[in-house]
């Protein structure tokens, strides 16, 4: 009996960053689901059940900020990894912000996939393969 494959929500709206996240995750053995912003994440979560949770914190409609609250509120055993690169603040203020909010771990942009495994391994959240 084989187990299923770990369930990400990734949220990220650079659509390139997101592909490429994307891609070396699926490779690493998880299965992703992916949007752009914190309204597509909290649908997505509403639909379905994930492992864990990977968002960027700076995205349009609705932020990563915004996200972690509704997601505290409604999943609040679920993991979350928040990543972002700033924008009106250094990008370390922001990451602090959101382990406030309940990310388990953060990370500054740019990051490695291999930092991001690492991440998500000391959250509880692994894939079947490793780097």
């Amino acid at each position: 009996m084989s187990r299923r494959a770990p369930r990400l929500l990734l949220l990220e709206d650079d659509w390139r960053v997101r592909e490429a996240l994307v891609a070396g995750l699926t490779s690493r053995g998880f299965e992703v689901r992916a949007g752009g912003n914190g309204a597509e994440g909290l649908g997505q979560l509403r639909r379905e059940a994930v492992d864990g949770v990977i968002t960027d914190l700076l995205m349009p409609d609705c932020d990563g900020v915004e996200f972690l609250l509704a997601l505290r509120r409604e999943s609040p055993a679920v993991p979350v990894v928040a990543i972002s690169g700033g924008g009106v603040m250094p990008p370390g203020e922001l990451l602090r912000v959101a382990h406030q909010l309940g990310a388990a771990q953060v990370l500054e942009k740019p990051f490695t996939l291999r930092m991001l495994m690492a991440a998500l391994e000391r959250v509880g959240v692994a894939g079947h393969a490793h780097p």
